[in-house]
């Protein structure tokens, strides 16, 4: 690969099943934004099932219903003064039942011996046959007169109410039950809220987990790390030497890319100093003496490193996936090729 390759513009291609991995690796983060978003969604959900307007109103409809219930002793007074007046009333219709009963059994009585009579008149007496039929008719007449009377008072004796004592203690114990059940009735319109919302709560969950889920899709697309090999390889026109983890691999092929008249190498980086030192040994070890290897820190922080650049004839880059910096490369790189030097390439 040309290492005289200019610089152009990042590209960058998602790696889904690196992404799939950066989100379980969260799963703890996104787990309790989404317990979170449960909680508030379960207890927003109760907000919704508060009791409506309508239903408020048939709320007080029971507690004017049960507050009816409850009696002054004046109207203990006068129910009880109307029950006596309707118990003397009801006294003396069912007296006066039995005097309709007698009458309708004298009224019995006489038609009965008026119609034997009838049958001893002689039909050739019609005048005294057509007033027998006259009194007959008239003694039906108050015997059904008498009988609807009867049907009409009744046959009940009407029950005699309490005394005025036994009668208000009555009542006042109706009353405080009545008074107890209002207390119920307002404690449990007080103590019964909404319940918890389960439909909400999964909601709540399922949109914390789809949001943390997409901030850490987002921090892991705009961090601006390097995500793969291919994003320095396409990006910058460099070729990959491996990774520095296996540095034995990655030291082969700067043997293999370093150029014939190349004496001298830089070997420098973002990547930890441990794994650019790894990388210098194992290079070292394959050059056998017949290059000077040598390893320096990051170069776009330290000025003796930038120095050196000017000592060597090619550079080896040492980057970290997932920690070093896409624009820190690409300044590392516009760096060498500035001062004229060859890359032999960036193990990743």
């Amino acid at each position: 690969m040309d290492n005289n390759y200019s610089y152009m513009q990042e590209e960058t291609e998602i790696d889904l099943v690196d992404l799939m991995k950066t989100l379980i690796s969260r799963w703890k983060s996104i787990l309790l934004v989404g317990l979170i978003c449960l909680a508030a969604g379960g207890f927003s959900g109760m907000l919704k099932a508060a009791p409506t307007e309508e239903e408020a109103e048939i709320d007080e409809a029971a507690v004017a219903a049960a507050e009816a219930k409850i009696r002054t002793e004046d109207d203990i007074k006068t129910e009880y003064d109307r029950l006596t007046r309707e118990y003397e009333v009801n006294l003396k219709l069912y007296d006066h039942r039995f005097e309709a009963l007698s009458e309708y059994q004298d009224a019995v009585d006489m038609l009965v011996a008026e119609t034997e009579n009838f049958k001893d008149i002689p039909e050739t007496d019609s005048e005294a046959r057509l007033s027998a039929l006259i009194r007959i008719s008239s003694l039906q007449s108050a015997v059904q007169n008498s009988k609807a009377l009867i049907s009409s008072i009744g046959t009940t004796m009407p029950v005699e109410p309490d005394t005025y004592d036994e009668y208000l203690e009555e009542q006042l114990k109706a009353n405080e039950t009545a008074e107890a059940e209002l207390e119920e009735l307002l404690k449990g319109s007080n103590a019964a809220g909404p319940a918890f919302s389960a439909k909400y709560a999964v909601v709540g969950l399922a949109a914390g987990i789809v949001i943390m889920c997409m901030v850490w899709s987002a921090v892991y697309l705009l961090d601006g790390t390097v995500k793969t090999q291919q994003d320095i390889s396409r990006g910058f026109g460099v070729s990959i030497l491996g990774s520095p983890d296996k540095a034995g691999f990655a030291a082969a092929n700067v043997i293999n890319f370093m150029p014939e008249e190349a004496s001298s190498v830089l070997i420098t980086g973002s990547a930890s100093k441990e794994e650019v030192g790894r990388l210098t040994e194992a290079v070292r070890k394959l050059a056998a003496g017949n290059i000077d290897i040598r390893s320096a820190e990051d170069l776009n922080n330290n000025a003796d490193t930038a120095a050196m650049l000017s000592e060597v004839d090619a550079v080896v880059l040492v980057e970290k996936i997932k920690v070093s910096k896409l624009k820190d490369v690409a300044e590392e790189i516009m760096m060498i090729r500035s001062a004229g030097k060859k890359i032999i390439g960036v193990a990743v």
